[in-house]
């Protein structure tokens, strides 16, 4: 049994899930920004880097061209992802000079 009038808990679980999708995304673009990757948001809850497609609420990712979603979910897969398609350096790959002495 329901306490609260139906409409009420309808409208509070729909504000809690746009909340929850707004916070992801906001989450995900600091964290693409703080990465130095280019990405356009499409929708309120879609980004898009290139071939690649993000939605952070849920963390599902897809790539133009496949016809299923990828396995890996969330800002890790992303960043995988990111990695495979050449959108992020591989830590290996990044040129680190060392320090020299006088």
């Amino acid at each position: 049994m329901i306490t609260c009038d139906e409409g009420g808990l309808v409208m509070y679980m729909r504000t809690r899930k746009l909340e929850a999708g707004w916070q992801a995304m906001a989450e995900a673009g600091q964290w693409l920004q703080a990465k130095g990757v280019a990405f356009d948001e499409l929708t309120s809850h879609h980004i898009k880097i290139g071939p690649v497609n993000f939605w952070p609420r849920k963390g599902t990712i897809m790539i133009d061209g496949e016809e299923q979603r990828r396995s890996e979910r969330g800002l890790a897969g992303l960043e995988a992802i990111l990695i495979e398609h050449r959108f992020l350096a591989r830590p290996s790959d990044l040129s680190i000079t060392p320090l020299t002495r006088r």
